[in-house]
């Protein structure tokens, strides 16, 4: 071979080298990349999944767990749904009857005003009317009663003088 070789010849040596060198390179760098991307994208991935799970995990979690406290909290709540029902069964009851009374003491106050109207304008009347009457009476009476004793005393002598005078009489005869 020839010991003088060409700037041609070298410059073609440089460039299957640097093309060499390019492509290495190139794939060296298309190799790393691949291999950063992957790692980038599997880490984003995984995040992003991690995420996605953790948020329909807890939805459905969430809906779970709703599901099954709705269930215990109806279960325990029932019978005292069924209790404050009939309570307020009831208190309708109740306010029925309560309603009944109210109807009848207006009744009775309508009936106790009549019973006032008529001791007012009736009887009181006709009782010190009454009074009068006795009061004269005993009046009388007691004026009379006097008069009574003496009577009795009378009769009482009289008594003993018919008696006396019978005798009298029978003796006689």
């Amino acid at each position: 071979m020839d010991s003088n070789i060409t700037i041609e010849q070298i410059s073609d040596l440089f460039d299957t080298k640097i093309t060499k060198l390019k492509n290495d390179l190139e794939l060296s760098l298309d190799e790393k990349l691949e291999t950063k991307l992957e790692e980038k994208l599997e880490t984003i991935l995984e995040e992003k999944l991690e995420t996605k799970l953790d948020k329909k995990l807890d939805e459905k979690l969430d809906a779970k767990l709703d599901e099954k406290f709705d269930a215990k909290f109806d279960k325990k709540l029932n019978p005292i749904y069924s209790h404050l029902n009939n309570i307020d069964n009831r208190l309708d009851n109740i306010d029925n009857r309560l309603d009944n009374v109210d109807k009848r003491l207006d009744n009775l106050d309508d009936r106790l005003k009549n019973v006032e109207l008529t001791q007012e304008n009736k009887i009181l009347p006709a009782i010190n009317e009454l009074t009068s009457v006795y009061l004269s009476t005993y009046k009388t009476f007691e004026k009379k009663s006097e008069q009574i004793d003496t009577l009795v005393e009378d009769v009482k002598v009289i008594k003993l003088v018919l008696e006396d005078h019978s005798k009298k009489l029978q003796k006689i005869s």
